[in-house]
């Protein structure tokens, strides 16, 4: 069984284009919270980072998937969404991203 105190990336939404690298995630943070999260690189090289108030899973993750369809919308293109089966650590995230940036260029 999973620790509720557990802290990590429940779900991830991407968009990536060459105008813009766009990341959020919806956070597990301390006692259970939640938290949104990200960050977005234009073409440019500019950095947006953002982030929400702890605050009820449900309206973040819809606040969201608002936003993230909202800028999809906006550059012609898709949300690429991963939804873990548990709370996914940063650095176990970020390895899991690496491995499947190799095996798509593997494939390509």
């Amino acid at each position: 069984m999973e620790n509720p105190d557990q802290q990590g990336i429940e779900e991830a939404y991407v968009i990536t284009t060459d105008e813009i690298d766009f990341f959020g995630a919806i956070v597990r943070e301390k006692e259970g919270t939640t938290s949104v999260n990200g960050r977005v690189l234009f073409q440019d090289g500019t950095w947006w980072y953002f982030s929400s108030s702890r605050g009820d899973r449900a309206a973040l993750r819809k606040r969201l998937v608002k936003v993230c369809e909202s800028v999809a919308v906006l550059y012609q293109t898709d949300v690429f969404r991963l939804k873990f089966r548990k709370v996914m650590g940063y650095n176990e995230f970020i390895r899991a991203l690496r491995e499947a940036k190799h095996q798509g260029m593997a494939q390509a």
